[in-house]
């Protein structure tokens, strides 16, 4: 999640977004 938080501001964007959304679900 940390690398995804990270990436995200790079401008990954809504791949990010998405992949961050399912970890939290997960967590």
């Amino acid at each position: 999640m940390i690398v995804a938080f990270s990436v995200s501001p790079l401008g990954v964007g809504e791949d990010v977004g998405e992949y961050v959304a399912d970890a939290v679900r997960v967590v």
